[in-house]
């Protein structure tokens, strides 16, 4: 009977852990209540250095495998991603300014409205003699922000894409969304 026991006490452990719930939408680092109005985003290229574009595109490739949304290179135009670089100088490696349906562009948070376009800029006067893999990493970093997730202010156990800076040994070395990030965007599309 004893071993009956500690039987059912491992299976009623493995049901509770599989039965708990998703995260609620607060455990997650938003940038606010807003997001995009459709799961389905797009990208394109505005003059960026061929460097850029490759880790790029493995970035988009990226979040449209793991996670809920479609992402996928087209042309110009307005409920799109832009993505390009610049010598900006020191201070950031890149940045994300997202444009609400207001025409209210943002480069801080809380962005409280719907979205309708997204700059990623690439700094080239800090990056570039990154490897690929950074770039592919930063890439994906600023695609979190343009999909409204803000930095992990935190190092914890769990890897995120979303720690700043990327290169920083608390995000693992990763240079793709981790689940944490994945389930972030989830939640939200």
């Amino acid at each position: 009977t004893r071993r009956l026991a500690r039987g059912l006490s491992i299976i009623t452990v493995a049901l509770l852990i599989l039965g708990q719930a998703q995260p609620a939408l607060a455990d997650y680092n938003h940038t606010g209540s807003g997001q995009w109005t459709t799961s389905s985003l797009s990208y394109y290229f505005y003059g960026p250095d061929g460097t850029y574009q490759s880790p790029t595109q493995a970035a988009a490739t990226d979040w449209n495998d793991m996670s809920d949304l479609t992402v996928s290179a087209t042309a110009e135009g307005w409920e799109k991603i832009g993505v390009g670089t610049g010598a900006y100088g020191t201070g950031f490696n890149g940045r994300t300014v997202i444009c609400g349906v207001s025409g209210t562009c943002y480069s801080s948070i809380p962005i409280n409205e719907n979205f309708n376009y997204a700059q990623i800029d690439f700094n080239t006067s800090t990056t570039s003699g990154w490897s690929w893999g950074a770039l592919r990493a930063l890439a994906n970093h600023e695609f979190g922000h343009a999909f409204s997730l803000w930095h992990v202010p935190y190092c914890d156990p769990v890897d995120h894409i979303m720690f700043t800076p990327v290169t920083h040994s608390c995000n693992g070395g990763a240079q793709y969304p981790q689940p944490h990030d994945i389930d972030g965007v989830n939640v939200r599309y």
